[in-house]
């Protein structure tokens, strides 16, 4: 329980870092993704393209890179969790809780053929972060 309560006060001191830090500068996005050849094209042709202005972004195949106290490196960490997170995108607005888009399954049933949930998964983003299609 008190490992619980920690873990929340942590990731709560890393969101309001976003807001001073992040916002200010209009920077309001997280990008996590990997040069895996299932999601490369998609985010460099794509997303990163459309929200680089936006956005800050770490390469998952660069992490032993990652400077161990960088703001998005703790993000990272806090959020992340221990399963489907690779790609994700985060996304931070002033008085509330980051909005986490996790892309590890839309992308696996695209390998298998199922565009269906990248493309809902990339609404709601696209509705969420208020950019156009």
């Amino acid at each position: 329980m008190l490992w619980l309560l920690a873990h929340w006060l942590v990731q709560a001191l890393l969101v309001l870092a976003t807001w001073v830090c992040w916002l200010p500068r209009g920077k309001d996005t997280l990008i996590v993704y990997s040069r895996s050849p299932h999601c490369l094209d998609y985010f460099e042709a794509r997303l990163i393209p459309q929200l680089s202005q936006r956005a800050t972004t770490l390469n998952w195949s660069d992490r032993a890179k990652w400077p161990a106290f960088g703001l998005s490196s703790l993000i990272f960490r806090a959020f992340a969790g221990s399963t489907s997170f690779n790609p994700m995108v985060m996304h931070f607005k002033l008085l509330r809780w980051p909005k986490v888009f996790r892309f590890f399954e839309a992308f696996r049933n695209r390998k298998h053929g199922q565009e269906q949930p990248l493309q809902e998964l990339e609404k709601e983003l696209v509705r969420r972060l208020g950019v156009p299609a």
